[in-house]
């Protein structure tokens, strides 16, 4: 990916993590929710932050056919935009971390690129389990 379709991205994952993180935020405040939907709305704003932050780094993106294929989550590009995923060799294919309530999402049409994961946030979470 150039550093100018990079450039041109940023400002739009910016925006979805900041609405992931409000979401979170707001599902930790809501009672009437589980724990395990309270986690799930934090961990998609952790990948869409960590998609920012790979972003911001600029990472040195490498073929798709390089990557580990031992469940190992990654930041993936599929010519359409970046996803956090893992290759799940029971599907034969990339897996995204977000899911829906019964099953985990399919990474479509497959990744032609992918690189590490940042490094967590060392902040503490503002939720509680």
């Amino acid at each position: 990916m150039t550093d100018n379709y990079i450039a041109q991205l940023l400002p739009l994952a910016r925006s979805r993590a900041e609405d992931l993180e409000q979401i979170a935020i707001d599902a930790d405040s809501d009672e009437n929710l589980d724990a395990a939907s309270r986690q799930s709305a934090r961990t998609d704003a952790d990948a869409a932050w960590a998609v920012v932050e790979a972003a911001e780094r600029n990472d040195d993106w490498r073929p798709i056919a390089t990557a580990p294929k031992d469940g190992t989550f990654m930041l993936v590009w599929n010519g359409r935009r970046l996803h956090v995923a893992a290759f799940d060799p029971v599907e034969n294919g990339w897996i995204s971390s977000f899911k829906t309530v019964t099953k985990r999402l399919m990474v479509e049409p497959n990744p032609t690129h992918w690189t590490p994961a940042p490094t967590p946030p060392s902040h503490t979470p503002a939720y509680s389990n």
